[in-house]
């Protein structure tokens, strides 16, 4: 069996997308972003209390990122489904 170079790992983890639960990067991210090399985040309202706190929270991903030597800024997503809708009529 082959194993992977680093290089590898780098390329694989740029095509999957995670999310996580709470307000502040949970270790299983950290892991992921570090260690996987994963390039994609979905924020969720799980994620979210109010501007100031996501600002903080992707400033702290970006950061993560960079530390683990990501060669291009994470992107991060919004899951919208949540939405206020307009009544009907």
């Amino acid at each position: 069996m082959t194993s992977l170079t680093s290089a590898d790992k780098r390329e694989i983890g740029q095509h999957f997308v995670f999310g996580f639960h709470g307000h502040e990067i949970s270790e299983d991210v950290k892991v992921l972003i570090r260690d996987y090399h994963v390039g994609n985040i979905i924020l969720m309202k799980r994620n979210v209390q109010d501007v100031k706190q996501v600002h903080q929270l992707v400033q702290s991903l970006q950061q993560l990122a960079k530390e683990s030597g990501h060669p291009r800024p994470l992107m991060i997503g919004i899951d919208q489904e949540n939405a206020l809708s307009t009544p009907q009529p």
